[in-house]
């Protein structure tokens, strides 16, 4: 399966070392550990709207494990939930956990996000580290289960009239509902198909980051910053200090901000331009 076939060890190993973790027993003690880790890795689309500029071919545009620890590890980039779910596969995999990876259905489309699904320690439970869940929440069809995070908080709900897993957000602003998912496997080719779709999401005509710190959740989306805890909101509009403001956030060098920038801008003319021929 092109790319897919490699060995992922080498990510995995630099997981680890970064983290400075060994791999005890694979219980949910361990599972809690890492993936209290790995929500250090943001989610960025800088490095993926980058990429996916440099190269024609398909396969290449994938940022695969490797990548996006070596990336993460000397530039402080992350990755969107397509390659943070695909690494984070195989740390699980590689640790002794049974898992699989889930498509999801949002707002604006159907399998535009993804998850995964772990075992660990006799229960199952669902693990999405592109939406900023960083405990592991069970999937449970007997009521609601509730992770709480530093912004708020997240919600895991199953309807048995669709037989769905319906997840939310809370924070001070309320309850949102953010996505739907049902508890089945997608093979590694189907996985590369909707992450080759991706690619033409309109998610790439802007930059978007979103971290989840112990002071609160950091989003930036454009221009615009919003930082949410448990007690406030605060927005504000960072155009004049953009690449100052991702940088002292997120540890982000201005350099790949600005080359991000030139390709989102050349991108919305080439949009328009079609536009004006009745192209797109």
């Amino acid at each position: 399966m092109g790319s897919f076939s490699q060995s992922h060890q080498e990510a995995v190993w630099l997981f680890e070392r970064h983290f400075g973790l060994s791999r005890p027993r694979a219980d949910l003690d361990y599972l809690r550990q890492l993936l209290r880790h790995y929500a250090r890795i943001p989610y960025e689309n800088i490095s993926k709207i980058i990429k996916a500029a440099q190269h024609q071919d398909l396969e290449s545009k994938f940022r695969l494990p490797q990548e996006v620890m070596e990336d993460h590890i000397e530039h402080r980039l992350g990755g969107t939930c397509f390659s943070l779910t695909y690494l984070l596969e195989q740390i699980l995999l590689a640790s002794g956990y049974p898992c699989y990876k889930a498509m999801a259905h949002m707002s604006a489309g159907e399998n535009i996000h993804c998850v995964m699904v772990v075992e660990a320690s006799g229960g199952r439970y669902l693990v999405d580290p592109g939406y900023l869940l960083w405990e592991p929440l069970p999937l449970s069809f007997e009521g609601p289960q509730v992770c709480h995070t530093p912004r708020g908080g997240v919600v895991l709900e199953y309807d048995a009239n669709s037989g769905l897993f319906h997840v939310f957000t809370f924070d001070i602003g309320g309850r949102k509902w953010r996505y739907r998912f049902s508890d089945q496997a997608v093979s590694d080719g189907e996985f590369r198909e909707y992450w080759i779709v991706s690619f033409s999401k309109p998610t790439m005509h802007n930059i978007l980051l979103n971290q989840l710190t112990e002071k609160g959740q950091l989003y930036i989306r454009g221009n615009h910053l919003r930082l949410t805890s448990l007690s406030e909101e605060k927005k504000a509009n960072i155009r004049q200090d953009y690449h100052r403001q991702i940088h002292d956030l997120f540890g982000i060098d201005s350099g790949w901000v600005e080359e991000a920038l030139s390709i989102v801008k050349r991108q919305r003319l080439e949009w328009k331009q079609r536009k004006g021929l009745g192209l797109g």
